[in-house]
């Protein structure tokens, strides 16, 4: 039943557009200085799927939210942080918060820009393999 309720709101969309084409506004498209760093996420996280990899987003432990966990055998093996910083080869300095996640003993990656995506897809691929060959089919650690 939902689709035929979606066709004809798609319909009714199409004839509504088509019947106001020249009363239409468009809102103009102004390139941003910076993107925002839920852009850079969602594409991390669309590469990550793509990869066969289980990311979870905005995963909350304790008193901590990361921005990106890698998971395998419901057992995180990498957090990601993302950052947007203008100067995407900016080395920021290591704040409170990366060092309470560096303390979790667990791989951290800090993904700055669009540019870090593959990079960080790329390592997280290898090391999900590790963890392949290190469990041989034993399951969760």
């Amino acid at each position: 039943m939902r689709p035929r309720i979606v066709f004809y709101a798609l319909t009714a969309v199409r004839e509504s557009i088509l019947k106001n084409e020249e009363d239409m506004k468009t809102i103009p498209y102004i390139k941003q200085r910076r993107i925002h760093s839920m852009n850079v996420q969602c594409e991390l996280y669309r590469k990550a799927v793509m990869c066969g990899l289980k990311p979870i987003v905005e995963y909350k432990y304790e008193n901590c939210r990361f921005d990106v966990v890698m998971v395998y055998n419901d057992q995180i093996f990498a957090i990601i942080e993302v950052k947007n910083y203008v100067r995407p080869y900016f080395v920021p300095p290591v704040t409170k918060q990366m060092d309470k996640y560096s303390q979790l003993g667990l791989p951290l990656f800090l993904c700055r820009s669009f540019q870090d995506v593959d990079y960080i897809v790329a390592e997280c691929v290898r090391l999900q393999k590790e963890l392949e060959k290190i469990l041989g089919g034993r399951g969760a650690i």
